[in-house]
C-alpha cells in the first residue's frame, strides 16, 4: 500500500499568515487568469493589466524593501504559496514570469544598484509597470565542450571571440545589471 497526499492540504511550512496570504492571492490573481491561459500561451504574451493588476494588490515584490514600493518580507513561503496557488490553474508561463521578476531580476538589482537606482526602478517593478527580464548564458556541451581533444571543442575555442572566467551566477548578475542600470 502506498501513502499519498493531498497536494493542497496544509502543511507545517506554512502558518495562518501564510495560509491567510494564499486564500487572498488564490482568489485573485490566478482565479481571474484561469480562462485566459490558453490563449495567452497561443498569442506567446501576456497583456499588461495582468501584471498591473497583480501589483496593484502588493503580490510582485514582496521581497522589495517599503522604501522601495514593496511588502519588505523575506518570508519566502510566501513566493511559495503563490507559485503553488498558480499550479492549481495552471498558469504556468504567468508563474514564470513573476517569478522571473520577484526571485531573479529584483535580487539582481538589490545586489548591484545603488539606493538612487533602486528608488527609480523598484516601485516601477513592483506596480507592473516595468516588467523585469533576463539572459541566461547557458554552459552547453557540458564537460564534453571542455575537452579540446573533440571537434566541438576546438570550433568553440575558434569561434569565440573571449574567454570568460569565474562562476556563470557572477557573471550574469554582473552582464544584467550592467544591461539594466545602463552601465558599460
Amino acid at each position: 500500500m502506498t501513502a499519498t497526499a493531498d497536494l493542497w492540504e496544509r502543511r507545517s511550512l506554512f502558518d495562518d499568515d501564510h495560509e491567510e496570504f494564499r486564500a487572498a492571492y488564490g482568489s485573485s490573481s490566478p482565479r481571474r487568469v484561469a480562462g485566459h491561459v490558453d490563449a495567452w500561451e497561443k498569442q506567446g504574451d501576456i497583456p499588461r493589466e495582468v501584471w498591473l493588476a497583480a501589483g496593484g494588490q502588493g503580490f510582485l515584490g514582496l521581497n522589495v524593501p517599503e522604501e522601495c514600493g514593496g511588502g519588505g518580507t523575506e518570508d519566502y513561503r510566501l513566493r511559495v504559496a503563490m507559485i503553488e496557488e498558480m499550479a492549481r490553474v495552471p498558469a504556468v508561463s504567468l508563474a514564470a514570469g513573476f517569478a522571473t521578476q520577484t526571485d531573479i531580476v529584483l535580487p539582481y538589482l538589490f545586489d548591484f544598484a545603488t539606493p538612487e537606482q533602486c528608488k527609480r526602478w523598484l516601485p516601477k517593478m513592483t506596480t507592473g509597470e516595468y516588467i523585469g527580464a533576463i539572459a541566461i548564458c547557458v554552459q552547453f556541451f557540458g564537460g564534453y565542450g571542455y575537452m579540446l581533444e573533440y571537434p566541438i571543442a576546438r570550433a568553440y575555442a575558434d569561434t569565440r571571440i573571449t574567454t570568460v572566467f569565474g562562476g556563470t551566477t557572477e557573471i550574469m548578475k554582473v552582464i544584467i545589471a550592467r544591461s539594466v542600470l545602463g552601465v558599460r
